[in-house]
């Protein structure tokens, strides 16, 4: 990073003025690393959530070390924290699985939640609440937590040693709590100041700490264990500031005419028989939450085993996310196989498989962590597998993976699930894609030369890209990159999903620059059941193939040429456009 600044300040003439110094601004000693202490200090150490980056120690070391007692003053000046309560069914969805049970199986007493919050290495999330996708309501105003002057040394200190803020979150329209979401003003110097507030949009996203409901009726809880807030009522808060970090350490329901009940922030059953709790990912808990991916699993299985209604068909499971499929068939056909999940997912699954009392079923539980299943001689009629991470790109080596399992434990009559991968692309226009990206020019940065050395470094793969919500342009229609035969038969040889290259002529239908080549996936189930992620109802994103070269500019009716390489599970591609121009 040093190297990089260095080629900046050159690239400007100012390497007469400023001077780099290759340390941590804690490991700077004055009169050895500059002559003297200073006026001034800039800083910019913030997190979503304004701590995290260690902004309060390292003040206090400069002020300790580095700026002048009396003269010295730190830009920006204070900063001011605000609270919101929120209601989003994204959220809500990412924060614990809200049904009673899916398809053939029960999940009474056994509750799922977010590891979020929970600990305290990832006490929140974070989201751009101005783009988030779905329904979002604000619950209540923007109400400030506190207010930090970085001027002031001795609040910073009795900030570092830990300290409690205790607040009340009127509601003012009814809904329900899914989260409370943290952002703030900086104030720079005078009336000049910046906002993270997610009402306009800018380059910051919002802390999300999950408000996890607890069984007991007090919560005034819907049949989905959502926290019903009604307008005039009151959440009390208290956030604790420790090891660098906002904590929401517990909230409170305030009813008006009501007791007032406390809750901690974790699951919590009041009932005779006690839940038990289980944390997944925020992902792995939003995918379980789509009953319409779960069905579509189902329904092919079901396919499959109408074939062979004489025959108990043996099921390997590779989705390596938490999947309950191998229990809600197992009474359906599928008494036996192999299911291969992280380890930390291995108690949850033997938990349903005891409550639901399916000690019948012949499941071996596999690490995906572990190279034990690449050795496995259990031979399988099916191979279900979940190919794409849901934040649209390839999983890590799932077709070489995919290869191993194909030669080694299926049967020669047993399927892939999904059969068919399709790879479908369009060529876009987005302004706030590349923004995110990359740095667009030398106007954004002062007239300085910065976009030429940063951009060096700008990566092509973009991710989590939603489509449905992103500004952008279309300068093609959709078009097909790849298609991929996870069931191909070969004789010899390694199969052909393994090394891909392929061209498509492609016909732009309007002016402009092409920012990226956005992609998503189509699987073919089985015989009448192809889904697409870009469909809303399902639960992924998509990704996005940046194009680096500022030179890519389309007219309407101009043919180009897309190419498409696929190798070691990566997804690569460029854009051509020396072509003639349609008719």
């Amino acid at each position: 990073m040093c190297d990089l600044i260095e080629r900046v300040v050159v690239a400007n003439q100012c390497q007469d003025d400023i001077t780099i110094i290759a340390k941590n601004s804690t490991e700077l000693i004055s009169g050895t690393d500059f002559p003297e202490r200073v006026d001034l200090l800039v800083t910019e150490t913030f997190d979503a959530a304004l701590f995290g980056e260690h902004v309060i120690p390292s003040l206090i070391h400069a002020w300790e070390n580095i700026l002048h007692p009396e003269t010295g003053k730190v830009i920006p000046e204070r900063a001011t924290v605000y609270v919101c309560a929120i209601e989003s069914e994204k959220l809500r969805l990412q924060n614990r699985f809200v049904y009673p049970g899916i398809q053939n199986l029960n999940f009474n007493h056994i509750n799922i939640v977010c590891n979020t919050s929970q600990f305290l290495e990832e006490p929140y999330s974070t989201e751009n609440l101005h783009n988030l996708s779905g329904h979002l309501k604000f619950l209540s105003e923007p109400i400030p937590l506190t207010t930090v002057n970085f001027n002031d040394v001795q609040m910073l200190k009795r900030l570092d040693k830990g300290v409690n803020f205790d607040m009340e979150i009127p509601i003012k329209l009814s809904g329900r709590l899914d989260a409370l979401a943290v952002w703030f003003d900086l104030h720079l110097i005078q009336d000049i100041t910046l906002t993270t507030n997610p009402s306009t949009p800018n380059c910051w996203e919002q802390a999300i700490f999950p408000v996890i409901p607890h069984n007991s009726p007090s919560c005034n809880a819907d049949e989905k264990g959502s926290i019903i807030q009604k307008q005039g009522d009151k959440i009390q808060a208290v956030f604790s500031l420790n090891q660098n970090s906002l904590h929401l350490q517990s909230w409170m329901k305030i009813e008006t005419g009501k007791p007032r009940i406390p809750q901690e922030n974790h699951g919590h059953c009041s009932n005779e028989e006690a839940e038990k709790v289980f944390y997944l990912d925020r992902d792995e808990v939003f995918l379980l939450n789509n009953l319409h991916w779960n069905r579509l699993q189902c329904r092919v299985l079901e396919q499959i085993k109408a074939h062979h209604p004489k025959k108990d068909l043996s099921l390997l499971d590779f989705s390596t996310s938490f999947s309950p499929i191998s229990l809600q068939m197992g009474c359906h056909g599928y008494p036996n196989g192999t299911v291969i999940m992280k380890s930390e997912f291995h108690d949850l699954y033997q938990t349903l498989q005891r409550s639901n009392d399916l000690s019948q079923l012949s499941f071996d539980l596999l690490d995906t962590d572990t190279d034990t299943w690449h050795g496995l001689a259990r031979k399988h009629d099916v191979i279900l597998c979940n190919p794409v991470e849901l934040c649209g790109a390839l999983r890590q080596q799932i077709f070489e993976d995919l290869e191993i399992l194909k030669l080694t434990c299926l049967e020669t009559t047993g399927k892939i699930i999904p059969g068919i991968i399709r790879v479908n692309a369009m060529c876009i226009e987005s302004e706030s894609l590349m923004s995110d990206s990359a740095v667009l020019g030398d106007d954004v940065t002062l007239g300085f030369r910065i976009a030429e050395f940063i951009n060096m470094y700008q990566s092509t793969l973009h991710v989590d890209v939603d489509l449905t919500s992103l500004d952008h342009v279309r300068l093609t229609d959709p078009f097909q990159l790849f298609t991929i035969d996870l069931n191909e038969k070969l004789d010899d040889g390694p199969s052909s999903f393994l090394d891909m290259k392929r061209s498509v002529n492609v016909v732009a239908t309007d002016t402009g620059h092409v920012t990226a080549v956005i992609y998503w996936f189509e699987f073919v189930l089985c015989d009448g059941i192809t889904i697409s992620t870009l469909e809303s109802v399902l639960p992924w994103r998509q990704a996005a193939v940046m194009m680096k070269s500022c030179d890519i500019d389309l007219v309407c009716g101009q043919q180009i040429k897309v190419t498409g390489t696929l190798k070691n599970s990566c997804l690569g591609i460029s854009v051509d456009c020396e072509l003639s121009e349609g008719s």
